[in-house]
């Protein structure tokens, strides 16, 4: 994980001490004038006064403590900004660990891993028409939800091979093989957790590129089949329109592991109308 705190206060307050011991090493040692790129500066008489004021008992050093006394502060300042940016990255892993556990849960519930389908398929087939077409895909009971519609959407789409697929045969694809699951709301449940953990990281202060990490880490708990049927529940339940969730999957490249599957190459790229794969992809 990188770090979630800049650096860039720390190298700015280092450069500011480092700055001000160096002004005043060449107030007290150079005789001359000293000839910078720009300007030229004589430090001789800023020596002089100096001389005096320390021959003097002047004010020399306690000008030098009032700039400590600055520096201090200043670091002091960033130190507690740091501890701010610290508690809020702790408050964040902790939101984030909880919302990813209750996910991960959810996928690998026995309601998920098996594929539950209602009483009356006795068959272990999931049934729908498609343009008019009865189709009736065989169902794997020992596999998960998400390889078993894979495999149905596959059908489906070798089917009507060389046809594109728009929102309502989608939706309709998705429908009736969610709607013929006992644990259907198990089912749907799991992608509203990864929708709200992808929308917690986005809003966080996290840094951007601590999100993309974030965005990769979710995104690599996720096996190809479950981005699949995330890609799709995406396009049923958003109507189809592009809203900003969309745009942040787009931004940190969430389904790049999709897109460079064979699954996707051989069967989603083919069977998905263009205005729907530019939702989650602007390479699609």
């Amino acid at each position: 994980m990188g770090t979630y705190m800049s650096k860039t206060c720390y190298v700015f307050g280092i450069f500011l001490l480092c700055l001000i011991i160096f002004g005043f090493l060449i107030c007290l040692n150079c005789d001359g004038s000293i000839a910078l790129p720009v300007i030229t500066i004589d430090w001789k008489c800023i020596k002089d006064v100096s001389d005096c004021c320390c021959c003097g008992g002047g004010n020399l050093w306690a000008a030098i403590s009032c700039m400590a006394s600055l520096i201090m502060g200043i670091l002091a300042f960033l130190a507690w900004r740091q501890s701010i940016k610290t508690r809020h990255y702790t408050s964040f892993e902790n939101l984030y660990s909880s919302l990813l556990a209750q996910q991960r849960n959810l996928f690998e519930n026995s309601y998920i891993i098996r594929t539950h389908l209602k009483i009356d398929h006795t068959k272990d087939k999931v049934t729908t028409i498609i343009n008019g077409t009865d189709f009736s895909v065989n169902i794997a009971k020992k596999q998960s939800v998400t390889t078993n519609f894979c495999n149905y959407y596959s059908v489906i789409a070798n089917a009507y091979s060389g046809q594109t697929f728009d929102f309502p045969t989608i939706s309709k694809i998705w429908n009736d093989y969610v709607t013929q699951l006992v644990y259907r709301a198990n089912f749907l449940n799991c992608f509203k957790f990864l929708y709200n953990i992808i929308d917690t990281i986005e809003v966080s202060e996290l840094s951007d590129k601590d999100k993309a990490l974030y965005m990769e880490r979710t995104q690599a708990l996720l096996n190809q089949d479950e981005l699949f049927c995330y890609y799709i529940n995406l396009i049923v339940s958003t109507g189809g329109y592009n809203q900003k969730h969309l745009a942040t999957l787009r931004k940190y490249n969430f389904f790049k592991d999709l897109v460079n599957s064979d699954l996707y190459k051989e069967i989603l790229h083919n069977s998905i109308a263009s205005s729907l794969k530019q939702m989650m992809s602007n390479d699609s």
